[in-house]
């Protein structure tokens, strides 16, 4: 074999172990992606399920608390982060759909309603 032949074949071998790399990197990507879902999921399968009866008093306590935590501590969020902390740790039953739960976006429409005071306690 030439010097020419030698080089060609380790410029190869380069290219198939950068090659292997990049493959390893995205197989990485994917099993850390894997690994996420799979604590997602078995940390949203230990959610506390709220009942539609209790739904509206929870909605007025945790608005109460919301309000709390902005004026007392000073933390600011929007109501829709505030949401999305909700549905992370509770499950609010639907009414109408049996088996269904309330999504981020009613929950939200919820507050909007009590802040303007529409929606008070019985």
């Amino acid at each position: 074999m030439t010097i020419e032949q030698l080089e060609q074949s380790r410029a190869k071998l380069i290219h198939r172990r950068n090659r292997l790399q990049d493959e390893e990197n995205k197989i990485e990507g994917e099993l850390l992606a894997l690994d996420s879902l799979i604590r997602h999921k078995k940390k949203s399968e230990n959610r506390r399920i709220i009942a539609f009866d209790d739904v509206h008093r929870f909605l007025h306590t945790m608005n109460r608390f919301f309000l709390w935590m902005e004026r007392k501590l000073n933390l600011h969020f929007t109501y829709a982060n505030f949401c999305q902390m909700i549905t992370n740790k509770f499950r609010l039953e639907n009414k109408r759909k049996q088996g269904e739960f309330l999504s981020e976006d009613t929950i939200l429409s919820y507050f909007k309603k009590i802040k303007r005071g529409d929606w008070e306690l019985a």
